[in-house]
């Protein structure tokens, strides 16, 4: 069949359907997406809920087209409990409707699943945009899961033209004229190059090879002149022995050795200190059958003698060196007594011993330069780090955090902060923020429970009196100063206690200290460069953590970058634990579990130290030490799944914080009686699960023991000191920090001359 067209119509003799304009625009406008904008027609991914959002832009197929000319939000079906699913967004050219969309296919549900087929016959024609990975159990889109197809030519791809090719052959004409004219014109410049490049390495040769030949003449006569006063030493000794080496050499030579032989003093020595020539020898001691040394002024005098051991001697003595070493080798050296006796002190593997060793001058150096650099201020002009005993907050395995209040010259407190590497003691950042409209109270200085981190930001929990609850803000990446971060509107909650987290979506959450046990979010608004916080007042969402109406209050809030972990004591001897998720689309919290637990200590869950770890065996434990020194210190372990994996009872005081690792100093618990304090290391058991404890002493006191006098610089084990990948530093007042080494047990010893 013949179509044609299009023409006027004359008594409408000429009619034409849009499938006919549709055909005429087939043949020249291939299907697909406008080339321009490159986000023509793009899906994006919504973080707070679950959908996408199409771009603007414009799609062909078959002659017909679609227009976008704003963003367009489509929504998915949330994830299944147990499956995950394909999505694919389609644009669809509808023949039974008679219009064009863009659509939502929803994949099948399978462990491994596959995006759904283009629908393409007479009833419709797709074009694929991008297919969603619909993970089990999601709640939002992210740009991870968004695979784009819009260039994938078989799916979708780009509009085209009728014309497929340009005739070329001009503009190649004169590109292959240019070419010749430049290969010509290097070629010159090349060859001019290499001319002067060879004449001026020539000209080094030559240089070169004039200074060689120079100093090898001036080398040469330094040897003649060496060689000419070696000869002449030789000739003078040689004149001194002529006389002996004549025609009869070998009898003289004889007659000298008899000589020496049988002379009872036949050497000479002078002394340089009284220029006076001595005469000495070796001869038998008959009397002692042993060697004696002999020496006097000349041969006629009576010479001194001094005996020498025998070899008997020799070999008892060198046993007892031996046996010596030996026990030293063993020990850590030997000490004098107040008796006037050596002594020998051993280590001990019962009661495992660690002193304090000489100040670490680099560390402390430079940890103090490096507060004075950053912590600099016209408001606080006579501030000293030294004078603040500082306290080294655990952040991560590679950081810690100073920070504080100070009193500026309008007597207003302001917040100051360093962040320090915990393995050189280098001070990365810091800052006096000497904005004196925040006058900062800070929630339990010095405790890691109130301070925070995600990947893009540092967070320390505070209140202020005028501007309510907030956070202090800084740049992980620089660890520059950002600012105050508000929470609230008011300034009604003062009481906050429990503990400061955030997630990586910037969701802040805490437990504050009121009888009904309530949880707090504040969903920040990031920067979408920077992640940082915006400045602008978040929303407060709650929600109770259990159905008691009176009670305890609640303390220990974590979160593992999405969910939260919250614990608080429902009465004593009675722990409830509970994981929470919150979606910041719905704004719903969900609780996806809960139990209670039975404790034999009772401290109120203050969360002194918490974090979540992934065993060896892959399973994932929550890990919170918990309590006061008023009232003792708790641990508890429990799985994701909600279940008890450990419950220990640990220290009595403000503990010192590593990379999963807590130590305690145990300032009751000593051993031979006031000189050494015992220590305790609390440390995750990576293999099985569960805390490995270990118990060691330091010599604690400057002391003197009946028999060996023991004296030791007092380090406390707290947040003042350090512990690294290198070890522990304890701090020695405003001196700095002093490493820790094992040592021997003074208390521990034997009397060397009892050996």
């Amino acid at each position: 069949m013949i179509k044609f067209g299009m023409f006027n119509s004359v008594n409408g003799d000429r009619k034409y359907k849009a499938g006919d304009f549709a055909s005429y625009f087939a043949t020249f406008i291939g299907n697909g997406i406008f080339v321009n904008p490159s986000d023509c027609l793009q899906i994006i991914g919504n973080l707070d809920a679950m959908s996408v959002t199409l771009r603007p832009g414009k799609a062909w197929i078959n002659g017909y087209y679609l227009t976008n000319d704003d963003n367009y939000s489509l929504t998915l079906d949330k994830g299944d409990t147990s499956l995950n699913r394909i999505d694919r967004i389609v644009v669809r050219l509808d023949f039974i409707e008679r219009k064009m969309l863009v659509a939502v296919k929803k994949g099948a549900l399978s462990a491994s699943p596959i995006a759904p087929a283009l629908k393409r016959d007479a009833d419709a024609y797709e074009l694929a945009l991008a297919d969603v990975y619909v993970a089990k159990g999601a709640l939002t889109v992210s740009q991870a899961s968004i695979t784009d197809t819009r260039l994938n030519k078989s799916l979708c791809g780009l509009m085209h033209g009728v014309v497929d090719q340009v005739d070329t052959t001009t503009i190649f004409n004169q590109y292959q004229s240019w070419f010749n004219n430049y290969s010509v014109t290097k070629a010159d410049e090349f060859l001019t190059w290499q001319t002067n490049v060879t004449t001026a390495l020539e000209a080094w040769i030559d240089e070169q090879e004039a200074g060689f030949l120079a100093w090898s003449a001036a080398e040469e006569a330094l040897y003649y002149e060496w060689l000419k006063g070696r000869k002449d030493g030789f000739d003078s000794w040689f004149e001194t022995i002529k006389e002996i080496l004549d025609t009869n050499a070998a009898g003289n030579l004889q007659q000298r050795i008899d000589a020496h032989k049988d002379a009872t003093l036949p050497h000479k020595f002078e002394d340089a200190a009284d220029g006076k020539t001595y005469l000495y020898g070796l001869q038998r001691n008959a009397e002692l059958d042993a060697a004696a040394f002999m020496y006097a002024e000349n041969a006629e005098d009576v010479p001194n003698i001094i005996n020498l051991p025998t070899y008997e001697q020799v070999d008892e003595i060198g046993t007892k060196v031996e046996d010596i070493s030996n026990k030293v080798k063993e020990t850590s050296g030997v000490t004098m007594g107040s008796d006037g006796s050596r002594y020998v002190a051993f280590f001990d593997d019962v009661n495992e011993c660690y002193n304090a060793m000489d100040l670490d001058e680099v560390r402390s150096k430079r940890f103090y330069e490096g507060a004075d650099k950053f912590l600099v201020s016209s408001k606080v002009p006579d501030f000293n780090i030294r004078n603040y005993s500082p306290s080294f907050v655990y952040l991560s395995p590679k950081l810690r955090i100073v920070y504080g209040t100070v009193n500026t010259s309008v007597g207003v407190n302001v917040l100051f902060y360093l962040i320090v590497d915990a393995d050189t003691f280098e001070v990365l950042g810091g800052k006096i923020v000497d904005d004196v409209t925040y006058s900062s109270t800070i929630y339990m200085a010095h405790q890691p429970i109130h301070t925070a981190m995600n990947s893009k930001f540092i967070a320390i929990l505070i209140y202020n009196g005028i501007n309510g609850q907030c956070i202090g803000v800084i740049d992980r990446k620089t660890y520059s100063w950002q600012g105050y971060q508000r929470l609230r509107n008011d300034t009604l909650d003062t009481s906050i206690v429990g503990n400061l987290s955030i997630t990586e979506d910037g969701v802040v959450a805490y437990l504050r200290a009121a009888a009904l046990p309530t949880l707090f979010l504040y969903p920040l608004k990031l920067n979408a460069i920077t992640g940082l916080p915006d400045g602008s007042i978040p929303e407060q969402y709650t929600t109770r953590i259990d159905a008691m109406t009176t009670g305890e209050t609640s303390h220990a809030c974590m979160t593992d970058g999405t969910d939260f972990y919250v614990t608080h004591r429902l009465q004593e001897g009675l722990f409830h634990h509970a994981k929470w998720t919150f979606n910041r689309g719905t704004k719903a919290f969900t609780k996806v579990w809960s139990f209670n637990q039975g404790v034999t200590m009772s401290p109120l869950p203050t969360a002194t130290h918490q974090y979540v770890a992934t065993l060896n065996n892959g399973k994932k434990v929550i890990v919170k030490y918990f309590g006061t020194a008023g009232n003792g210190y708790m641990c508890t372990m429990t799985t994701d799944g909600g279940a008890i994996y450990s419950n220990n009872v640990v220290m009595n005081t403000t503990p010192l914080i590593g990379d999963r690792q807590l130590y305690t100093d145990e300032q009751t618990a000593m051993i031979h009686g006031t000189q050494y304090r015992r220590w305790t290391l609390y440390e995750l058991n990576m293999g099985t699960g569960g805390i490995i404890v270990t118990n060691f002493f330091v010599l604690a006191v400057q002391s003197n023991h009946a028999t060996i006098n023991i004296g030791s610089s007092r380090v406390l084990l707290n947040a003042n000191s350090l512990v690294n990948k290198d070890g522990i530093f304890g701090r020695d007042g405003i001196s700095g920090w002093r490493p820790l080494q094992r040592s021997y047990n003074l208390l521990n010893h034997v009397k060397v001359d009892d050996q």
